[in-house]
């Protein structure tokens, strides 16, 4: 079987726990929280707005349906989930025109996401990132592109975020925008499989099926910046998480 996840939270036994989607809350799914970590009082508040003395952060995690997106900004070592952009069927250029619209040309972009999307699509002989770049900077955008040859394992992504949320000096270093409803409910309603990876649904009937993708985006951008390091010292295991920016 696949290794436990380090993480320091504790993993309380598989209970039965009702998601969020649209507002209301639905029948429970059994499994064991992903982000434990995650307090809404503690990680969310009203009225982000984007700031213009910072770059503007856009993270990706690739679907057709559902695709979506993070406008996210770093600053003083903390990073702001300021919209997510969701769309339960979409293209990438729908999605960028749909950026285009919130965040001006004045700001430099720095794309971060999904590593899978570098590979070259047989339709149109482009990365998913090339055809990002070639949106944004053919209206004036000036693209650098902070996306790793490969994704951190599962493991690491989710290490990386729960300690972001809450460090061992008890600093808090993740902020999202109540407006980011499904990334709020993702890290309120992601749960292990069998094998102690996040669990996946693609069943159409499932409600299920809406989880994960925007956690995902999320997972990507914190990991690149704040990257955990594990090491054992003696008998013990010790955790650190190294900031880049």
């Amino acid at each position: 079987s696949a290794a436990l996840p380090f993480t320091c939270f504790h993993r309380l036994g598989s209970m039965s726990r009702r998601i969020r989607l649209d507002g209301e809350l639905l029948p429970g799914i059994s499994g064991t929280l992903v982000y434990a970590a995650f307090s809404h009082t503690r990680h969310t508040t009203q009225g982000l707005e984007i700031d213009s003395h910072y770059p503007i952060l856009w993270t990706w995690d690739f679907n057709v349906s559902p695709m979506c997106s993070l406008i996210c900004q770093w600053k003083n070592g903390r990073l702001f989930f300021i919209k997510e952009l969701w769309m339960e069927e979409g293209s990438i250029p729908e999605m960028c025109d749909t950026f285009m619209g919130i965040v001006r040309t004045q700001y430099t972009v720095w794309v971060y996401g999904d590593a899978t999307g570098k590979a070259i699509s047989a339709h149109t002989r482009q990365t998913s990132y090339q055809i990002i770049a070639n949106e944004l900077t053919s209206r004036g955008y000036i693209v650098k592109m902070h996306v790793p040859e490969s994704n951190p394992s599962v493991v690491d992504r989710i290490n990386a975020v729960n300690v972001a949320m809450s460090s061992h000096e008890g600093e808090s270093k993740i902020v999202a925008d109540s407006s980011c409803k499904e990334l709020i409910t993702d890290f309120e309603s992601v749960v292990y499989d069998k094998n102690n990876g996040i669990k996946k649904v693609s069943e159409h009937s499932d409600p299920y099926r809406w989880r994960t993708h925007t956690s995902d985006a999320a997972g990507y951008v914190v990991h690149r910046l704040m990257p955990v390091k594990v090491w054992k010292s003696g008998q013990s295991t010790k955790i650190k998480q190294v900031v880049y920016g």
